[in-house]
């Protein structure tokens, strides 16, 4: 077996066609998935360079594609069928060596979404090193529903990002990770400015749907918003609140800003993803009328962590 990256363009959509295979696609739908897939990546400015190829008498008999993102992140995609567990072997081994070129990449971790039941996928996972990080729960709300409120919200003032308020951002982002209860096993792995990135790297970004709320001329949370053109949506990134700010109305003050900002933009529907583990946020969520759309399970693989640093690291989910 033969490890190496794809020679041609043609070559790249052969393993691109072999990741998305499944017996139950016709050819033409598994063209329109690899199709829509190079847009997707075009759309955001991402590349398919990081795509390995196994190869055996010059057949491709597996693939395992990296799509790096801002803040030294990368998403790690395996074939979604596999025909049966003689086929780990060598996928595990192309997932090693994505590994190894991660690293030189300086990359801090790798990430993997899989579905709940993909045990095989599971195993591949576990074999390269990889630990089960959370259970993600996505959810979403129709916009067209009417916002009810059990009781009225504190009144916050707003302020969004920008380069000015740049620092401020990063330092109350910083206190909000403290205490939080989603996918804690990435803590300290970055830096807030590679946190950061890999938030304005998710959907589209947009500097005034990144809000800050103010009580009394103290920040107490941040609610940061990115559009998903695709899908008529805004997405909910994240929202946090400084620990001194918990349990006093201010989620329901984020949230109900969101539903609206949301609406002023003419999106359908606003959604988000929780970690299974925090009750607290599936309340709120459940409150505001957000609906589960799915379940994934999250893998990653950490390369490299900022554990020397004065800085507080990351608690949120990737």
């Amino acid at each position: 077996m033969v490890i190496s990256k794809p020679a041609t363009g043609n070559e790249l959509r052969r393993a691109l066609r072999r990741l998305v295979y499944h017996p139950e696609l016709s050819q033409a739908d598994t063209d329109r998935q690899v199709k829509a897939l190079i847009q997707h990546i075009d759309r955001r400015g991402l590349s398919l360079e990081h795509c390995l190829v196994a190869r055996e008498e010059g057949e491709i008999l597996s693939c395992c594609l990296c799509i790096d993102s801002p803040g030294h992140t990368s998403a790690v995609y395996l074939p979604s069928w596999l025909p049966d567990p003689d086929a780990t072997d060598a996928i595990t081994t192309l997932l090693l060596k994505a590994v190894d070129e991660a690293q030189g990449r300086n990359i801090s971790f790798l990430q993997a979404i899989i579905p709940p039941g993909a045990g095989l996928e599971q195993q591949i996972y576990q074999r390269a090193g990889f630990e089960r990080l959370a259970d993600l729960i996505y959810m979403e709300r129709e916009l067209a529903e009417p916002l009810v409120v059990e009781k009225p919200s504190p009144s916050l003032a707003w302020t969004t990002y920008s380069v000015q308020t740049h620092q401020l951002f990063s330092r109350v982002v910083q206190d909000t990770y403290e205490g939080s209860l989603d996918c804690a096993g990435i803590n300290g792995v970055r830096d807030i400015e590679d946190v950061l990135a890999s938030h304005r790297g998710t959907g589209v970004f947009n500097p005034r749907t990144w809000f800050m709320g103010i009580a009394d001329r103290d920040p107490v949370g941040v609610l940061l918003l990115s559009a998903v053109p695709e899908q008529g949506a805004l997405e909910v990134v994240y929202m946090g609140l400084r620990p001194a700010s918990r349990r006093k109305g201010y989620a329901s003050a984020l949230m109900e800003h969101a539903v609206r900002t949301a609406r002023d933009a003419s999106a359908l529907r606003l959604t988000l993803a929780v970690d299974d583990e925090n009750t607290p946020a599936r309340r709120l969520y459940s409150r505001f009328g957000f609906e589960e759309t799915m379940r994934r399970c999250a893998w990653v693989r950490i390369l490299k962590s900022d554990v020397g640093r004065d800085r507080r690291g990351e608690t949120a989910c990737p």
